[in-house]
């Protein structure tokens, strides 16, 4: 990719990118192959989120994350890989301490250093080492509304679980104002969040300029339709001539609503009787994804739980004829930018989504391979229209069309521009942050 106007200093540009969660580092690693195509150099910090109720887990939960993460991820990118470090957004300054001495070492007059913080927290955590740097750009990369998130909760929580919420309601949101006025620039995963923060912060014009959109999005070099891969990963999963219906995401997180999407397959069986789902689900959930087919009374032969690594996602994509994405129409959700469905669409797959998987349905509202309910369950009004566009076969060229298109609107390759100009890399120079600490 070409990039006009990318303003690289004569020393060279670093950036160290840090995420909280070693379970997304595909996503981490994709970005950075990004940057790397158009010359950024970029260093990733590995970290693993701790639960500090269960601290003997520890050792083992890092242990893990480097054997797992780690590792691949050293088999990726050109920069270099450290870590795994255990984060937990209550002690955040015991991770500014140890994650120092790797600033420091990349950190010059004579080559700036960018340091891409995700979640409001990493940030914050990376803010508390700028009086250390002096120079150091900040950038962070909020991917969701943590207060809407804990609201969420808040509204579906017991009486003694309240307290607690609305403790990290107040937290959540004194974070966020810090990270939104302190970075030097700030990513959101759509408009519509950019725009929720504008608002509720009552955000300057100036402040409002340094936040840009760059969706959380695969990359279309890892994700696209080929039809010898689907056949490769059909025979693998035992699937013959099944029509797979594909959930790829989480069981533990309450707003992607996993029973409803197990109740949305039992209604594609009653269109096609040949429906075997594919429920994917990273490998520390799998019991519970178990628990949850077996309650829905969905055997072997119906269903198979499994969990896959990041390079074989697009396989299991290719092999699928149906992805599921199902989110409440929820404020939460309406800002957001649901990573899988971008990667069902890049990769050429029929979808069904809710109205709430945040700002996909506006932009899918006419396409023939997209299906849109208005909830989470499927309305009587909806089945016919249901029926129809389940009992349609979608045959390999038009998905590598499909793929195609959406690869235009929905791949990383797209944004990789406005991620430098949050870098200052770009032509135009970014509004500077007043007061800043």
């Amino acid at each position: 990719m070409a990039v006009i106007g990318l303003a690289l200093p004569p020393g060279g540009t670093q950036v160290v990118y840090t995420g909280p969660n070693s379970t997304h580092i595909g996503v981490y690693t994709s970005v950075i192959r990004g940057l790397e195509e158009v010359g950024v150099h970029t260093d990733l910090v590995v970290n693993r989120l701790i639960d500090v109720r269960r601290p003997w887990t520890i050792p083992n939960d890092l242990a893990r994350a480097y054997r797992g993460p780690v590792r691949w991820a050293r088999g990726r990118i050109r920069g270099k890989v450290v870590g795994p470090f255990p984060f937990h957004y209550r002690f955040k300054s015991v991770y500014a301490a140890a994650l120092a001495p790797v600033l420091s070492s990349r950190h010059s007059q004579r080559s700036p250093l960018i340091v891409h913080a995700r979640t409001d927290h990493m940030a914050e955590a990376v803010l508390r080492l700028r009086s250390r740097l002096p120079g150091i750009r900040v950038v962070a990369e909020l991917e969701g509304d943590l207060e809407m998130e804990v609201e969420y909760r808040l509204s579906k929580a017991g009486p003694r679980r309240r307290n607690a919420l609305a403790g990290q309601l107040a937290h959540h949101r004194e974070v966020t104002a810090r990270v939104l006025t302190r970075s030097d620039a700030v990513l959101c995963v759509t408009q519509a969040l950019k725009e929720t923060f504008v608002r509720r912060f009552s955000l300057n014009g100036a402040a409002a300029q340094r936040i840009f959109v760059f969706p959380t999005l695969p990359s279309r070099r890892e994700i696209h339709f080929d039809a010898q891969l689907r056949e490769r990963f059909r025979r693998r999963l035992g699937l013959q001539d099944r029509y797979a219906v594909l959930y790829l995401g989480n069981v533990s997180t309450p707003w992607q609503v996993p029973d409803n999407v197990v109740a949305l397959f039992r209604e594609v069986q009653a269109v096609r009787t040949d429906a075997h789902l594919l429920f994917v689900t990273p490998p520390e959930e799998r019991s519970i994804a178990e628990k949850l087919l077996r309650s829905h009374g969905l055997g072997q032969a119906e269903t198979t739980s499994l969990s896959v690594d990041f390079e074989d996602v697009s396989g299991v994509i290719c092999a699928s004829d149906l992805g599921l994405a199902l989110r409440e129409n929820h404020p939460m959700n309406l800002v957001a930018s649901p990573a899988k469905v971008s990667e069902y669409l890049v990769g050429g797959l029929p979808v069904v989504l809710s109205e709430g998987t945040g700002a996909f349905p506006s932009r899918l509202r006419d396409d023939r391979w997209s299906f849109l309910l208005h909830e989470v369950e499927l309305r009587d009004e909806e089945r016919p229209g249901f029926a129809s566009f389940v009992s349609r076969d979608c045959p390999a060229d038009d998905r590598v069309r499909w793929g195609g298109e959406n690869a235009a609107r929905f791949s990383l390759e797209e944004y990789i521009p406005d991620l430098l100009n949050a870098y200052g890399l770009g032509p135009t120079p970014l509004p500077s942050i007043a007061g800043a600490a």
